[in-house]
């Protein structure tokens, strides 16, 4: 009889370490896009364009005003006068100004934007990577991608990683 408890608690502990019951090993599959949206690092690049687009529009309606009251000031004015003239060189001087400095200030916001998203979704997959590595899940598909024709519910695991990188 010990020899079969013996016997029979190898093989036990032999099954369990040779199939993985001790670690987990699964494919998962998650919405990669929701998962990195979601993610502390990348919400943050996005708070950022906000507050540079808030900035913007500031600038720019503040501009605007400028215009309408040059030409409100022009409105009193004889047409053919020169201050007339000259006011009208002037809301258009300030009508260029506005729409060059507003292109290069988008162009600049879009580059920086690119840059710190980039590097911001590189950060949030490091913490990904580390996070399915520490709960030993071996393979993630993205349900984002084609050729992920179906899985299981059980086996989506999007809500639980958006938990993670929050």
């Amino acid at each position: 009889m010990r020899q079969f408890c013996f016997l029979f608690a190898a093989v036990f502990v032999y099954t369990i370490f040779s199939t993985g019951f001790a670690k987990k090993e699964e494919i998962v599959a998650a919405h990669l896009q929701k998962v990195l949206r979601a993610s502390r690092e990348v919400r943050q690049v996005e708070r950022w364009l906000e507050e540079k687009n808030a900035f913007l529009a500031r600038d720019l309606n503040r501009r605007k005003k400028e215009i309408e009251e040059l030409k409100k000031r022009q409105e009193t004015l004889h047409p053919e006068s020169e201050a007339f003239e000259k006011l009208e060189w002037e809301i258009r001087k300030k009508a260029l100004e506005m729409k060059n400095l507003v292109q290069y200030r988008v162009s600049k916001v879009r580059e920086k934007y690119r840059q710190r998203m980039k590097e911001a979704v590189e950060r949030a997959k490091k913490r990904l990577y580390q996070y399915l590595k520490k709960r030993g899940y071996e393979i993630l598909l993205d349900l984002d991608q084609p050729g992920v024709f179906y899985c299981h519910r059980r086996r989506d695991i999007t809500q639980e990683l958006v938990k993670a990188l929050q």
